[in-house]
């Protein structure tokens, strides 16, 4: 089983802080690039914010709630694409910025409704649904002058440059059942399948004082790649209190995945080899309470609680002691609150949502013991929630109808801000330079999506 480490340069000398070493590799992406929910959906569920628990009718509403797709009342087809435009900001003794953007379809669906009449349970609907999301995504730090170290020829260093870059994708195909009893109760269930596939690559430059010279270092275990494939269920409800409320309850189980692994590293003979291992993956299971208001056929209003159980991740087929304890000392079950509402005039929809999604990581204040000619020392670092900070989602939207045939566009623009350590180890160490690696960057990451969906009714 591969430990990536993350710091910079050769590492001995550990100093275990908590009387574990904690590899961050494995935890931290499988909260970023793996679980049971997917950052992708039709325009009019990404519009209102993801809020449909209690409303339905939209086949990506069994995101949130399976029974939603009891509610549909006509069968439907629909295709989605988008544009995704990322840019990162971090600090660490320069300023460095990154952007991108993607172009990608990402959802893609058909609900099929079967009407039974002359029996309360008088509707079933059978719906199959693709989504897709990418996970490219890089972060350079800059030169920082404060970073440097001097061989034995006394030739001195200083850091000039990290790279940490993501290129991949992540996808869900669900096979949903829903069903109405009276038009006042609704059932749903979904099977559904996962793959996460994503390279990584981490490089390191440095500079030589003297000559300006760069010199470049792959990081020990870069690049690697991951190809996950699991699978995952879920189970909803959701009821008419009235004219004007519904309420919702979901469960969406823990995904089941195997992970294949490639990787560089370096052997104990000082070669850099290929290695290929595989692992087992359990990610967090959610839970999902919903309450809808209607006024008639012109407004709706969704409010979703969403519970992610994260303590629930876990790893095995392998020796996963540190990244186990890593996940009861460091992670939290964690909140997510998604509003979302539609107004409807004529054949026009008008759409918002708002979602604040809450991180998973605790924030942790490291203290490390080193010792130089000077003497002994403390060095402390705060890391304010690692690699995935709190989100704020802000999301419009507009629709038309043209008689079965419709069309719906959406902006969504999500930001976040977190603490990138440049360590894979949790622990306070230091190199050959006499460098303590309890470094981290301060990392402003923003989103615009722009989604457009061709859709019928039939």
């Amino acid at each position: 089983m591969k430990k990536l480490t993350l710091s910079l340069l050769f590492l001995i000398g550990f100093y275990n802080v908590w009387g574990q070493d904690y590899n961050l590799q494995y935890p931290t992406n499988a909260l970023r690039y793996y679980g049971q929910d997917i950052d992708a959906g039709s325009s009019k569920y990404t519009a209102m914010a993801g809020a449909s628990g209690a409303l339905g009718g939209d086949i990506s509403s069994t995101e949130q709630n399976p029974a939603g797709l009891g509610v549909a009342i006509s069968s439907e087809v629909s295709i989605t694409a988008g544009v995704d435009a990322y840019k990162n900001k971090s600090t660490f003794g320069s300023v460095a910025t990154t952007k991108d953007n993607l172009f990608d379809i990402r959802q893609a669906s058909g609900a099929f409704v079967i009407n039974n009449p002359g029996s309360n349970w008088n509707r079933f609907v059978i719906g199959v649904n693709f989504l897709n999301e990418q996970l490219d995504n890089e972060v350079i730090l800059g030169e920082n002058t404060n970073v440097s170290y001097s061989f034995d020829n006394n030739q001195n260093y200083v850091m000039n440059a990290y790279y940490d870059g993501v290129s991949g994708y992540k996808t869900k195909f669900s096979v949903n059942f829903g069903t109405s009893y009276n038009d006042k109760l609704y059932l749903g269930a979904n099977i559904n399948f996962h793959e996460t596939n994503y390279t990584n690559s981490l490089l390191y430059r440095d500079r030589n004082v003297a000559n300006n010279a760069l010199e470049y270092f792959d990081v020990n275990g870069s690049p690697y790649a991951e190809v996950g494939r699991g699978f995952s269920f879920g189970l909803g409800v959701l009821g008419k209190v009235n004219q004007n409320i519904r309420l919702g309850a979901a469960f969406h189980s823990p995904v089941w995945y195997t992970v294949d692994e490639e990787y560089h590293a370096l052997t104990n003979s000082g070669s850099y080899e290929f290695f290929v291992s595989d692992y087992k993956l359990q990610t967090g299971a959610r839970a999902v309470g919903s309450i809808g208001f209607v006024l008639g056929k012109s407004f709706a209003l969704d409010v979703d609680y969403t519970h992610h159980f994260n303590k629930m991740l876990d790893f095995s087929n392998g020796s996963f002691s540190g990244e186990k304890q890593f996940v009861d000392d460091q992670v939290n079950n964690t909140s997510e609150v998604r509003v979302g509402g539609e107004y409807r005039y004529n054949n026009f929809r008008a759409r918002a949502g708002y979602a604040f999604v809450q991180s998973p990581m605790k924030d942790v204040t490291l203290i490390t013991n080193h010792t130089d000619a000077d003497g002994d020392y403390t060095v402390t670092t705060d890391f304010d929630q690692m690699y995935i900070g709190d989100a704020n989602k802000l999301s419009f939207g507009l629709g038309y109808d043209f008689g079965g045939f419709y069309i719906d566009a959406t902006y969504r623009h999500v930001n976040q801000k977190y603490t990138m350590p440049l360590t894979g180890y949790l622990v306070g160490q230091t190199s050959d330079f006499g460098l303590p690696s309890t470094y981290s960057a301060d990392v402003k990451n923003n989103r615009n999506l722009y989604m457009l969906t061709l859709g019928w009714q039939f």
